[in-house]
């Protein structure tokens, strides 16, 4: 057996705009780009949720999804070492350990340019995905 879920009754969301927590921490969304990687003609984004409070934050990294690329439980919000849990970051994938496949993928690719688009909007304002 898999760790794959596959019953529709029990499908992970397949985003975190699809996720129940999705609500609870939109307003601390920040997507930053970043030219290091791409560019400055397709920069590579970071989607990050700052300031979050510590509770939400906890709560936040427990959450689960479907990874964009092989559908395999994650858990997408993520603290970087070094950082608080006033600080995480979106990841829709595996870890590049686990299976650096699902990174690479088309999916993964789609799902980071939905928040592409959203990266030059100041971080008060709503964003129009939603």
């Amino acid at each position: 057996m898999t760790d794959t879920i596959r019953d529709p009754e029990y499908a992970l969301p397949m985003s975190i705009l699809e996720h129940e927590i999705w609500p609870r921490i939109r307003s601390y969304l920040h997507v930053v780009e970043y030219d290091k990687d791409g560019g400055h003609q397709d920069p590579r984004v970071r989607i990050e949720f700052l300031g979050i409070p510590d509770q939400l934050s906890i709560a936040a990294q427990f959450c689960q999804m479907a990874c964009v690329g092989c559908g395999r439980a994650i858990n997408p919000l993520r603290r970087r070492e070094g950082d608080g849990h006033d600080r995480l970051y979106y990841a829709p994938t595996c870890q590049i350990g686990v299976r650096i496949a699902c990174s690479r993928s088309g999916a993964a690719a789609a799902e980071y340019e939905r928040f592409k688009a959203c990266a030059s909007l100041k971080p008060n304002q709503q964003l129009a995905l939603f």
